[in-house]
């Protein structure tokens, strides 16, 4: 997607399975589309917001186990389980001492932001480019304005109560943008 920029728009569609109600799994397709598109469009601080916003705690477990894996950081959370412990907190304060963030500060968007300068670094590195490369390549892409959400599940659409982690995902459509009429 970062490659083709120039030339193409992109659709971020969000998906969910059929296990909660219609305008819940409605709502969490179009959140997780908002959170792709946000990161994409490079406005950490939005995408940071966001995420404080509509992650729960095993997201956040989630995305420090990442980063102790992917940078060798002391912030591994233990088993990525519901709800806050201590382990939790000790996790968090490994992150913020890393990225030289107050370790007394409440939890919020700011630990969210220090996170998505992980993905930047690790999605620079994956693309053999530096930061200001990636901020480039971010800065080329067209998003679409349309809808972000599908809001549809691919897999067993009609079956009421179905989870799918298939279903549990987020779509990058490319579209080539036609040319301008002279």
């Amino acid at each position: 997607a970062l490659a083709a920029a120039g030339t193409h728009r992109l659709f971020v569609v969000g998906h969910a399975d059929t296990k909660g109600g219609v305008l819940d799994n409605a709502e969490l397709a179009a959140d997780r589309a908002t959170s792709v598109a946000l990161y994409l469009s490079g406005d950490r601080e939005a995408w940071a917001q966001h995420a404080y916003d509509t992650a729960n705690m095993t997201t956040l477990k989630a995305a420090l186990a990442w980063a102790a894996v992917t940078f060798g950081i002391d912030c591994d959370p233990g088993p990525v389980v519901p709800g806050w412990n201590a382990a939790t907190a000790k996790a968090l304060d490994g992150l913020r001492r890393s990225e030289g963030l107050p370790t007394d500060a409440k939890y919020g968007p700011d630990d969210w932001a220090a996170i998505c300068r992980l993905f930047d670094a690790d999605l620079a590195a994956i693309l053999y480019t530096d930061i200001e490369g990636l901020t480039a390549l971010k800065w080329n892409l067209r998003l679409s304005d349309d809808d972000c959400g599908e809001r549809w599940p691919t897999d067993a659409p009609a079956k009421d109560g179905h989870a799918s982690p298939q279903n549990r995902r987020v779509d990058l459509v490319l579209c080539p943008t036609p040319p301008r009429a002279s």
